[in-house]
Order: C-alpha cells, then structure tokens, then sequence
C-alpha cells in the first residue's frame, strides 16, 4: 500500500488565490495604481511564483525585485487565510490518511513561515508529519532536490509514496525525483501543463480530495505503477 503522500500547497488543499490577490492590491494600492487583481490570472501565475507574480501585477510600478517580494510577503502574512479557502474535503481527508498510518508531508515553493502559517490559520497544520517550504531548501520545485529532501526526511521509500499537485511545475518535479505524480485536477493548473501531461502522464487524476484516500487505499493504484 502507498505509505506517503507528498501534497503540493497552492491549487491543491488551499485555494489560495484570494488571499494573495488581497496583498497584491494592496501592494498596488502602495504604488498609486488600480487596487484590482484579477481571479483567474492568480491563479494561473501561482505556480510560477511570488515574484512573478509581484512583477505582472506592478507593471511598470516596480521598484527593485527583492524589495517589491519583500513588501509583498509582508503584506500577505498580515492576511489571515480563512479555512473557507480549503477545496472540499481536505481535512476529511488529511484525517483519514492519518488515521490509516499515511504519512503526510507539504513540499510547496512557498516560504516555510508563511506555509506553516497558512496550514495554521486553516487548521490543517496538526495532520503534517514533514513541512519544506521553497526556502528551506537551495533548489525548490521543480528541481528533483525539494521533492527528494521532502522524502528524505518523511522516512518513507520512493517506491510507497506519490505527489499530489496541479502544476506542470509539480509535474516536472515528480518526473525528475522519479515519484509517481498524481494530478489535482480540480487545482490551478497552468498553460504549459497538458503539453507536459501529454509527455509524461499523470499516474492518477484525482477530481476531489474526498476521493483521496479511497484512492490511496486501492491496491490496484499502488503508487500508480
């Protein structure tokens, strides 16, 4: 039976788009510019990054980089995440891989104090045996190291874990870490990730987190091998 999950964070168990298009008017807003962030493009730039998405959202209203992320970050960790963000069933399902001896783990780009803060302010934090955030390590997704130190400290054999994220960036890492992805296809997704599927698959398509664990618990998906 599959003996771990690794979960990505943004677009698979929090639905973390409004919050960051909170601090990114507010960061316009600083700037003198339309205070508006649009939904949909959140969403389809969280897999890129913090700073990517800080750069289109300032246009021409930049300062430098690391002072714009700076100001950003601090500006979002002063929003508080509500548990209203969760996708449907996410801590039914973290409960439920718990309960059966699952160990779980979040390997997300985001920095750690401000992913342990989300998963805090969501009430999922207590359900996490290993938490690496995009800073607590020198390469992050989608460089195989994140995944694979992620592993390492989760104590489990590749071969009894699977990675459950939305994005062409969780997908590359998976297929670089050599651990079966598992697609949250009702996640972000981004505009390179079906041209990425179509080269390497997704080994489950997961459509809600209330069917995780039935899914995980199937012998017949044994890590999607």
């Amino acid at each position: 039976m599959i003996k771990g999950v690794i979960f990505d964070l943004d677009g698979t168990l929090v639905d973390s788009a409004p919050s960051i298009a909170l601090a990114l008017e507010e960061l316009r807003a600083r700037r003198g510019v339309d205070r508006t962030a649009n939904l949909h493009s959140v969403r389809r730039l969280v897999s890129r990054g913090a700073r990517e998405l800080v750069r289109v959202a300032l246009h021409d209203c930049g300062r430098d980089p690391d002072a714009d992320l700076a100001e950003f970050r601090t500006i979002y960790a002063g929003i508080r995440t509500s548990p209203t963000s969760l996708y449907p069933g996410a801590a039914a399902a973290l409960q439920a891989l718990q309960a059966s001896g699952v160990r779980i783990a979040l390997c997300t780009n985001k920095p750690q104090a401000l992913a342990e803060l989300v998963l805090e302010h969501t009430g999922l934090a207590g359900f996490f045996n290993v938490i690496v955030g995009g800073d607590a390590i020198a390469n992050c997704k989608p460089h195989p190291d994140h995944l694979l130190h992620t592993l390492s400290i989760l104590s489990v054999k590749d071969e009894d874990v699977i990675y459950l994220g939305d994005s062409s960036v969780d997908l590359l890492s998976a297929k670089a870490a050599k651990i079966p992805f598992w697609l949250a296809t009702y996640g972000y997704g981004d505009a390179t990730l079906e041209s990425e599927l179509a080269a390497y698959p997704a080994a489950e398509r997961v459509h809600s987190l209330q069917q995780l664990p039935t899914l995980v618990a199937r012998p017949a998906n044994y890590a999607g091998r």
